[in-house]
């Protein structure tokens, strides 16, 4: 619609109410198309034509929070975001109440739809922000609202060309592939741990565009913000259920897990390593469960791994953990756990590599061969940008493999294989590159011929 030789950018929101999960907002920026001569849409039945109408009166009575603005664009097209979370919503958040746990993060997305629409973006510099007063671990004071930048996340990690070694990649467990997300953009905004007063908080986030000559399009519109609501509440676990000692049973039901998100369990026991995703029961019982989010597509919340320590571990298909009810079983961050593990894993006859990179590192004990290889997440880096660690393991140091002079690196769940040739005539060094969910490996070792 032309206004005095002005184009008037519309911008139009469904707002689909959020539950427990929410869906998104889908926003379309563009030249407002096909209206008649009252200004509120040619076409369409009674319902359309009531709902511009409503549309023009809420345009009328936001005006002055830009909903409507007067702007030059160079694209004849009209663009189309789909915010996650959505505005108009209310979304819950449990946060730990350990100011040792890590906190949580929160993961935004706007999702452009295509390659051309993310590139017009770019090509226009035009930047998407959330503007919030959320509690950000950051210099802003508590309730300051401010400005935070949706950025395009890289799926490439960076190449030293002055390295001529190439690290083996370690493939996540194959139910823990993290489904692409293309043409999105992405937030992630690191929150304070609450105070130790507080149980609860909540704040407000709406979205906006800001252009290359200052000016700023609001993508929301009044009161009809994100609600946010922040309950200090153990995100992982439900309340552990004391033990029924009159019951004489061995086990009992320790806890159950309560993660809104998606998650994975590493268990540890015997001269076991094993990985089990959501809904998967354990085989055997473990002495340790390392639980690990999971990034998807609908993820949120970002919380870090914990550790279950205990006898008897196991883990049913709906989240009951059972345990051994003559031994004691504690719960800490997976990151603070290393004393435990380095204690503890070679009493269960496997080999103790140590933590890198947030990383632990455990392999199956000599005599056996071949030797597997198995690296556990003990914390989760929240930026949405997927890198994965590299490190190397020295395998002279640790005696593995000592007796041959080069050895096959085999990945059953690709079958990937490299040789250590790859990396240097006689070395023992293996170099790893390592994503969010862990990974494993089995060595072989050969004579050279």
């Amino acid at each position: 619609m032309a206004v005095g030789g002005v184009i008037i950018i519309v911008i139009r929101l469904i707002a689909i109410e959020c539950k427990a999960v929410p869906t998104v907002n889908v926003m379309t920026v563009g030249v407002d198309q096909g209206l008649g001569d009252d200004g509120l849409g040619g076409g369409g039945d009674e319902n359309e034509r009531k709902r511009d109408i409503l549309e023009f009166s809420v345009r009328l009575t936001t005006f002055r929070n830009c909903i409507l603005c007067s702007v030059h664009s160079s694209s004849p097209h009209s663009l189309t975001l789909m915010f996650f979370p959505p505005l108009d919503s209310t979304v819950f958040v449990d946060v730990p109440s350990n100011v040792h746990a890590g906190g949580v993060s929160l993961l935004f997305r706007a999702r452009t739809g295509s390659a051309s629409a993310l590139e017009q973006l770019k090509h226009d510099g035009v930047k998407v922000q959330a503007w919030t007063n959320a509690p950000v671990d950051d210099d802003r004071a508590e309730g300051e609202w401010g400005a935070y930048n949706f950025e395009e996340a890289s799926v490439v990690n960076p190449v030293n060309s002055d390295d001529p070694i190439v690290p083996f990649s370690l493939p996540p467990p194959i139910e823990d592939n993290v489904l692409e997300e293309p043409y999105t953009l992405f937030l992630t905004l690191k929150l304070r741990h609450l105070p130790r007063y507080q149980t609860k908080t909540d704040f407000l986030l709406t979205y906006r565009l800001l252009y290359p000559n200052g000016k700023i399009r609001w993508l929301g519109y009044y009161r009809r913000d994100l609600h946010c609501v922040l309950k200090k509440t153990d995100p992982w676990l439900a309340p552990p259920a004391p033990p029924n000692q009159s019951s004489g049973s061995v086990s009992h039901p320790f806890t159950s897990i309560t993660m809104k998100e998606p998650w994975g369990c590493w268990a540890i026991g015997r001269r076991s390593v094993k990985y089990y995703s959501k809904g998967t029961g354990t085989d055997d019982e473990a002495v340790f469960f390392v639980l690990v989010p999971r990034r998807g597509p609908s993820t949120f919340a970002l919380h870090q791994p914990i550790v279950l320590h205990g006898a008897g571990l196991k883990l049913d298909p709906s989240g009951i953990v059972m345990c051994h009810t003559s031994t004691a079983t504690r719960v800490y961050t997976a990151i603070t756990s290393q004393p435990e593990l380095s204690c503890a894993i070679p009493a269960l006859d496997l080999h103790w590599f140590g933590v890198k990179e947030g990383l632990a590192f455990i392999a199956s004990a000599a005599p056996e061969r071949p030797v597997s290889v198995y690296a556990v997440p003990l914390s989760i880096d929240t930026n949405p940008i997927k890198r994965s660690k590299t490190v190397s393991l020295d395998l002279t140091s640790h005696k593995l493999l000592a007796e041959h002079q080069r050895f096959v690196v085999y990945v059953p769940l690709t079958n990937g294989v490299s040789d250590s040739d790859n990396w240097g005539t006689g070395t023992h060094q293996l170099p790893l590159s390592v994503g969010r969910s862990g990974g494993s490996c089995i060595l072989r070792g050969e004579s050279r011929m």
